[in-house]
C-alpha cells in the first residue's frame, strides 16, 4: 500500500495507481478512504479520470457504502456526460 500511496504522490493523476490504493483501502476495511482516494482523482482532472475502470469501482464502493449510493452514482453519471468520451460505456455508472 504505501508503495500505491507514494506512487500516486508524485503524480496524482494515475488512474490505475489510484484504483488499485482504493482497492486495497477496501481490503483493510478503510471504505471511507477508499471512496475519497478515487473522488479526489475524479475530482483533480475529471478529463483524464474518468475512465471504465475508475468509475466502475468508485460506483461499486458507492454500493458498498449504502443509503444513498443511487444519488452519488448519478453525480458520477453527469461528470461522465460532460467530460468522458462520448463512446464512454456509462454501464460503469451501475444505474
Amino acid at each position: 500500500r504505501s508503495a500505491l500511496t507514494s506512487a500516486l504522490a508524485v503524480d496524482p493523476s494515475q488512474s490505475l495507481v489510484a484504483v488499485n490504493l482504493s482497492l486495497c483501502l477496501l481490503y483493510a476495511k478503510q471504505l471511507t478512504q477508499a471512496v475519497q482516494t478515487l473522488e479526489a482523482l475524479i475530482k483533480a482532472d475529471p478529463v483524464k479520470a474518468l475512465d471504465y475502470p475508475t468509475v466502475f469501482n468508485l460506483c461499486t464502493l458507492y454500493d458498498l457504502q449504502g443509503s444513498d449510493s443511487a444519488v452519488k452514482k448519478r453525480v458520477v453519471h453527469w461528470l461522465v456526460k460532460a467530460y468522458a468520451p462520448e463512446d464512454f460505456d456509462v454501464s460503469a455508472c451501475k444505474l
